[in-house]
């Protein structure tokens, strides 16, 4: 059998298809481009080259819900123009403090902590400490490879500490584990959250096609292996078609916030995975989770507390403002953003 010739580089259109609907876009890529290799797929992903309508899509399983026609951008091949691409991520990082032994710095949505679990092991551009590293070499600095103590996903902004020696990554990290680090994140939500607070406590697995979600209420219905996932929510704002949540995390599971409110029925507003596992949950949401557009995912880690590892009591405590994005959007639902003012 002859392999599949390799695709034109150019602009490739794909009118809606209704076998379309539910299925993750590496499936439906594979099908329409059936010369791309799995690499390559993940490549046009990772490096932006996909759209769905007018939205970027960005993950290898987000589900195509809409009647939006696809668009695969290989004018440039599978890897894009990535020098410009690069140079604006370079710009995406903003350091809000730093010592000998931690550096905190607020994150743009769209740059990637981990690569490896965000399914970017070729391309995706330059994780974090990449572009810490650079800012660094640009200040004209000492240039130290930093370690990661916790991560956020790809497309959520805000807070994050990382640790410049192997002694604070280890206090660090046992200070998260501990449940002493307080996160605190502000998510857009879809619909009206009821009731105003609560704690959203179970245990995440995966399913059948490697999803994480759900596998147990208790520990005792959970299957072995399961990992206990802790999250609390405060309401503090009801906009036209959506809920400003404050969620500090208990725990930090890969994906933890995300999942909850998705379970929930109310999803994060742009979070392009877990809408899918809101809308199998709940149905009626795969119609109505339309009324709001937006452009990214609207999760933002808006306050870290830490111990840091100098000392015992000496506590750092950080509050960020939110993205312009998301602000507009509160602006747009008929919110105010007075009280979301880093203060």
């Amino acid at each position: 059998m002859n392999k599949p010739a390799s695709p034109e580089q150019k602009l490739h259109h794909f009118d809606w298809r209704p076998v379309w609907s539910g299925r993750r876009v590496k499936e439906v890529l594979r099908e329409v481009l059936p010369g791309l290799s799995s690499r390559s797929v993940v490549l046009v992903v990772s490096n932006g080259l996909v759209r769905a309508g007018d939205e970027v899509v960005d993950n290898l399983d987000t589900l195509l819900l809409e009647e939006r026609p696809l668009v695969v951008d290989l004018r440039h091949g599978v890897r894009g123009e990535r020098p410009a691409r690069n140079t604006a991520l370079i710009e995406r990082i903003r350091v809000v403090h730093e010592d000998d032994e931690v550096v905190v710095l607020s994150k743009a949505a769209g740059v990637v902590v981990q690569p490896e679990e965000e399914g970017l092991k070729s391309g995706g551009g330059p994780p974090v400490i990449e572009l810490l590293k650079h800012y660094w070499k640009r200040r004209g600095g000492q240039v130290d490879n930093p370690y990661l103590v916790q991560r956020l996903d790809k497309e959520t902004s805000g807070l994050m500490v990382l640790a410049r020696t192997v002694p604070a990554q280890r206090f660090l990290q046992k200070h998260a584990t501990s449940r002493a680090m307080e996160r605190h994140y502000i998510a857009v939500v879809f619909g009206r959250m009821e009731p105003e607070s609560g704690t959203w406590h179970t245990w995440f697995g995966t399913d059948a096609d490697g999803r994480r979600l759900t596998v147990g209420k208790t520990a005792a219905e959970a299957p072995p292996g399961a990992q206990e996932a802790i999250t609390h929510f405060r309401v503090l704002e009801h906009l036209r078609n959506a809920t400003v949540l404050d969620v500090r995390l208990e725990t930090g599971r890969t994906h933890q916030i995300r999942i909850h409110c998705a379970e929930a029925g109310h999803p994060v507003l742009g979070d392009r995975v877990y809408a899918g596992l809101a809308c199998r949950l709940h149905p009626w949401l795969a119609r109505d989770i339309k009324a709001v557009r937006v452009e990214r995912m609207m999760l933002h880690a808006v306050r870290l507390k830490f111990q840091h590892p100098a000392g015992r009591n000496r506590w750092l405590t950080f509050r960020d403002e939110l993205p312009q994005p998301v602000r507009d959007l509160i602006e747009r639902e008929g919110g105010s953003n007075s009280r979301f003012v880093k203060g």
